[in-house]
């Protein structure tokens, strides 16, 4: 005889509620008894019956972490105000900015030149960059950030100088034998390009090279250069010597025009940037010696001649 599923479902649900009513209507679940509770366990009888703290570790790996700056070790660079800014209006000298320079630091100049290429005066803003190579003491850092900008802004300017007249005439000397004389040519020629560019059109530079008997038993003699006015009682910078190599001659005379120049320029008040070793002769040439220290240098070269026609 088969039962159906529904008669044998609710026979199975019956039985049970059945069995729970029959085992539990006496009991009352709801007052609560007066039997104390154990305390909570917090484990203070685990491991030991104390908590183990984690031991010192006297003998690991010492690893020395880079400290890193505290906010007052930061640079404060003060914002830029108007009368940091100069008088927008008027055409700047090649000698602006100079005073800011000389009162606050190469960071404040930097932050200078971003405010001034905002506004879009790129030519104050070159100023500005200039005056933290040819004023301040400066980081590699520094000196770095600020001639890549002025390679950068430079090109995008028209020369400072736009009257032939008004150029300056010194003579780029060199003192070669006749085994070099006319690869020491070429590069005299394009090192005086080099110069009269980057100074912004303030200077006719003549490049002069003297060809002159080896000394007898000197294999490869030093090629001397030097700057200086076009007069004979003019001044002039340092003789500077090159030795000959089979390195590239252009770049070594490149070199030693930017040493001889340097260390006159040092003795007119300009600072000395002992952070230069890593920067090609051309960069040297071209970015670290700026339109104002060009125009000092003309100056100073060819001062005697000013002075013994004023006398006259």
């Amino acid at each position: 005889m088969l039962i159906s599923w529904p008669i044998a479902l609710c026979s199975v649900i019956g039985i049970i509620l059945i069995t729970w009513h029959v085992n539990t209507h006496k009991m009352d679940f709801m007052t609560p008894t007066a039997e104390e509770l154990p305390p909570e366990d917090f484990g203070d009888n685990l491991a030991g019956g104390a908590p183990v703290m984690q031991p010192k570790i006297k003998d690991g790996p010492k690893i020395n972490l880079p400290l890193q700056p505290t906010e007052d070790e930061l640079p404060i660079i003060a914002e830029i105000t108007d009368e940091d800014l100069g008088d927008l209006e008027s055409a700047p000298g090649l000698a602006e900015y100079r005073d800011f320079a000389r009162k606050n630091s190469p960071e404040q100049l930097l932050a200078l030149s971003s405010t001034l290429q905002a506004r879009g005066d790129f030519q104050r803003a070159l100023l500005s960059l200039e005056r933290v190579i040819d004023t301040c003491q400066t980081s590699s850092a520094e000196l770095k950030q600020a001639s890549s900008e002025i390679a950068a802004l430079s090109p995008t300017l028209p020369r400072w100088n736009v009257d032939p007249s008004s150029e300056t005439e010194i003579v780029l000397n060199f003192g070669s034998t006749k085994n070099n004389s006319e690869k020491v040519k070429e590069a005299a020629l394009e090192i005086a390009t080099l110069i009269r560019k980057h100074s912004g059109d303030q200077l006719e530079i003549t490049p002069k090279v003297e060809v002159r008997a080896a000394p007898e038993g000197i294999e490869n003699p030093p090629i001397a250069l030097w700057i200086s006015g076009p007069e004979k009682d003019q001044g002039q910078t340092g003789l500077f010597s090159v030795r000959v190599t089979e390195n590239d001659l252009t770049e070594a005379l490149i070199s030693g025009t930017f040493s001889s120049i340097r260390g006159y320029l040092v003795n007119l008040g300009y600072p000395f940037q002992d952070q230069l070793q890593d920067h090609k002769p051309r960069e040297l040439l071209a970015h670290h010696i700026t339109r104002l220290m060009w125009r000092d240098l003309a100056t100073a070269l060819t001062a005697e001649k000013a002075e013994g026609e004023s006398a006259d």
